[in-house]
């Protein structure tokens, strides 16, 4: 948290900018407030990513999931250790490659780990202070955050399980574009 205040106070990120983000969350119902600390959980730390060149995303909060208190495991240390995604990348390329016109999304989907759900009783291991001088300020995650290690291999199961399920004129198309997804970013032809 010291960090973030050190950032916004050195002019790199606007600390309103950063409030803003947090409570449109809180609007659409990624995070949620909640009071007191809690025993059995987990607090990440996290930070502003500036991208102003982004079309979806100017300001990104990353999460510290590689975070720990000495003599303690991270919480990435205790989740289950997904497929290595980056293994599909040279097989995504490979057919890629192969078609006379190759198309590429031009954008990701839009806040993808946030379209994903959390089960609640997983929630209080999500848990972030919000960055206020003033006071104590405690939120968990309703959604799945950016900068836990599963996130990727939840996003991509989902996509995987939607593609399975297409309706049965769509069964071509869905089988291609299964193969064509490397977490979000989509590369076909």
């Amino acid at each position: 948290m010291q960090q973030i205040r050190e950032e916004m106070t050195a002019g790199l990120v606007e600390i309103n900018d950063y409030k803003v983000v947090f409570k449109e969350w809180e609007e659409l119902e990624i995070i949620e407030k909640i009071e007191g600390k809690g025993e059995n959980s987990y607090f990440l730390p996290h930070r502003p990513i500036v991208k102003n060149n982004s079309f979806t995303t100017k300001i990104r909060q990353v999460f510290d999931a590689l975070a720990r208190v000495t003599g303690q495991s991270s919480l990435n240390d205790l989740l289950y250790k997904d497929p290595n995604l980056i293994e599909q990348i040279p097989d995504i390329l490979d057919r890629f490659r192969s078609y006379p016109v190759a198309l590429s999304a031009a954008r990701d989907i839009e806040k993808a780990f946030l379209q994903l759900g959390i089960t609640p009783k997983h929630t209080d291991f999500l848990r972030f202070f919000y960055p206020d001088k003033s006071e104590e300020i405690v939120y968990r995650h309703c959604r799945v955050a950016f900068g836990v290690s599963s996130s990727p291999f939840l996003l991509s199961a989902v996509l995987a399980h939607l593609l399975e399920n297409v309706p049965a004129d769509d069964t071509q198309l869905g089988s291609k574009l299964k193969l064509s997804f490397q977490v979000d970013n989509c590369v076909t032809g």
